[in-house]
């Protein structure tokens, strides 16, 4: 391959890539010089360009097979397919199942979806059944705070009533104290009237006569 005119990056972009991806190389060469020929890649070599990938944990497909082998794709994807069915037990040059396998797996299946059915068919009954209790529960409950709620409308009656006995009770008791507080003054006045009022039994002392007049009587008594 004559590489005189290519430049120094071109040539250490070239190496670098073929550095990284060692199986990209004749691809690579193919691009710069169209009458390279083309070579078929190997099975062997798709299997290892897919390790590689799990290993670096990337998505394995077509293209990425590709750019570390190289190749045509038609090529790639046939050696892919190939590892796909070897994956899942399966011969690639003679697929297909067995009638007696496809058999019990078609009864094995139809098994399952009857069990299927018959739990599907249990859990519906089982939710119907739920739902009439929830209704059964969720009306008795409204039957409950109607209940309730009358009750509450009763009490606030009661309430009022109890308010309204109690203002009164509390008038009363006002005009009671202010009566009260009247006949005590009352009475005060009456007390003080009758301290200043002489008493009505009381003897008035009457006033002692001359000695004349005592020593005249002694005289007609002795006459």
């Amino acid at each position: 391959m004559d590489t005189s005119y290519y430049s120094v990056r071109t040539l250490l972009k070239f190496a670098d890539q073929l550095r990284r991806f060692p199986g990209k190389a004749k691809q690579l060469q193919r691009r710069r010089d169209p009458t390279m020929p083309r070579n078929g890649i190997l099975y062997e070599q798709v299997t290892e360009a897919i390790v590689t990938l799990h290993q670096n944990r990337k998505k394995v497909t077509v293209r990425a097979i590709q750019a570390l082998t190289g190749g045509s794709m038609s090529t790639v994807l046939k050696h892919y397919q190939r590892w796909q069915g070897e994956q899942l037990g399966q011969d690639a040059d003679h697929p297909g199942i067995s009638d007696q396998l496809l058999e019990a797996l078609q009864r094995e299946l139809r098994n399952h979806a009857r069990r299927t059915l018959l739990n599907t068919n249990a859990r519906l009954e089982q939710n119907d059944e739920n739902c009439r209790r929830a209704e059964a529960a969720r009306a008795a409950a409204m039957a409950r705070i109607l209940e309730l709620e009358g009750q509450l409308q009763k009490a606030h009656g009661q309430i009022r009533l109890l308010q309204k006995e109690l203002r009164q009770q509390g008038l009363l008791l006002e005009q009671t104290r202010d009566n009260a507080v009247r006949l005590e003054g009352e009475l005060q006045q009456q007390r003080q009237q009758n301290r200043s009022r002489p008493p009505r039994n009381a003897t008035v002392a009457k006033p002692a006569l001359p000695s004349t007049c005592d020593d005249a009587q002694q005289e007609t008594f002795e006459f």
